[in-house]
């Protein structure tokens, strides 16, 4: 929700969403909104004297065009609400 809208309103290209697995309440929310699973670090953290995997996901926020993009200060962005 506000987090991804206020990153696309600051320019940004892409979002990334790292969670340790398994978390499906997580994985659920950040699916709902968009984010695909693109990735995996076998026992990459360790939580409660165990290793996990760790996944990632992405969510393009918008087309990144072939220029850098100028991202602005989340009180800039908010400023406009």
């Amino acid at each position: 929700g506000r987090v991804v809208d206020v990153l696309r309103r600051q320019g940004y290209v892409s979002a990334l969403a790292v969670i340790v697995c398994p978390n499906e309440a997580s994985v659920r929310l950040h699916e709902s909104l968009g984010f695909e699973r693109v990735g995996v670090m076998p026992t990459m953290g360790f939580k409660q004297g165990r290793w996990h995997d760790v996944g990632v996901w992405h969510l393009r926020l918008r087309d990144p065009g072939s220029t850098v993009p100028a991202i602005s200060s989340v009180q800039e962005v908010l400023a406009q609400d």
